[in-house]
């Protein structure tokens, strides 16, 4: 399997032509998004451009796609790096797990960090993993 974010992070093989989930993002400090965590999937980080990004050293960063389903029943992908990853596994440790797959995930960017060296200061998330409920489902009507 390549590394390469334009590749298909599904389970399908490509089936289904790709991503199937839209990305959920935070843009604003208190955005908040929640849902049962499906899978936890991870990539080398890259840029739009398809560079690579590194850490000083060299070695490649890692983006960990979290694949959630909210409470509407709909799927969203958060695309963990940075500080998110450290509040996620802080996390998971609170609740007692192991991982936070089948874990209600519940992700907010609640602040901004100091601006250093010129670059925009970095986003600052709080989590909170609780155990899941299973979501009600109305069942459909065969329609033959």
């Amino acid at each position: 399997m390549s590394d390469n974010w334009n590749d298909n992070p599904t389970d399908d093989g490509g089936f289904m032509g790709g991503d199937a989930y839209p990305a959920l993002t935070f843009p604003n400090v208190g955005d908040t998004h929640e849902g049962t965590v499906k899978t936890v999937k991870s990539k080398v980080d890259t840029k739009p451009s398809g560079e690579i990004v590194t850490w000083p050293n060299g070695d490649p960063k890692t983006v960990y796609l979290f694949e959630l389903e909210q409470a509407d029943g709909e799927m969203g992908t958060v695309w963990v790096r940075g500080n998110a990853i450290k509040a996620i596994r802080e996390a998971v440790k609170t609740a007692g797990a192991t991982s936070p797959v089948g874990w209600h995930l519940k992700l907010q960017h609640h602040a901004l960090g100091d601006p250093v060296n010129g670059l925009n200061p970095a986003k600052l998330y709080r989590a909170k993993i609780t155990p899941a409920v299973a979501r009600a489902v109305e069942p459909e009507e065969e329609p033959f």
